[in-house]
């Protein structure tokens, strides 16, 4: 951890609470994001490049979740989907972590973010992303 503090600029060995979505969700963020800032010109060329989209995301949950088991103290890796059906579940990991917490949920929710406004036209469904994974042989999700 101090060497990507060291690397990022970071001082005073910060906590990095590290936010992962689930796969498919995660997927389908990205092929949208992609098309809209034109990395790919169609869900053809999603498609080809799914594979290293899938690596990409593996290496950054598993990056993480070693670091977590490494540095407990200093990483805490949860999950978007408990965030959004339990907000509780924040509260009490930044309590447990000594790191100060507000007494509501109320406080943590989000109905939108800037680069993912909640009304936008998504050219890649889950309804896609799902059949992508029924089609293939090992159909890991």
């Amino acid at each position: 951890m101090d060497e990507l503090d060291r690397i990022c600029g970071y001082k005073n060995k910060p906590i990095h609470i590290v936010i992962i979505k689930e796969k498919r969700a995660w997927l389908e963020s990205i092929a949208n994001w992609a098309l809209r800032c034109d990395w790919f010109s169609s869900w053809d060329d999603v498609l080809t490049n799914m594979p290293k989209l899938e690596a990409d995301y593996s290496s950054y949950v598993s990056f993480w979740q070693k670091m977590e088991v490494a540095n407990p103290d200093r990483v805490w890796v949860i999950s978007f989907k408990s965030l959004m059906d339990n907000q509780l579940d924040l509260i009490e990991g930044l309590q447990a972590r000594n790191l100060g917490a507000p007494k509501s949920a109320e406080v943590f929710r989000v109905s939108e973010v800037p680069m993912s406004p909640a009304v936008r036209n998504k050219q890649i469904s889950m309804h896609q992303i799902d059949s992508y994974f029924e089609a293939r042989s090992d159909n890991l999700m």
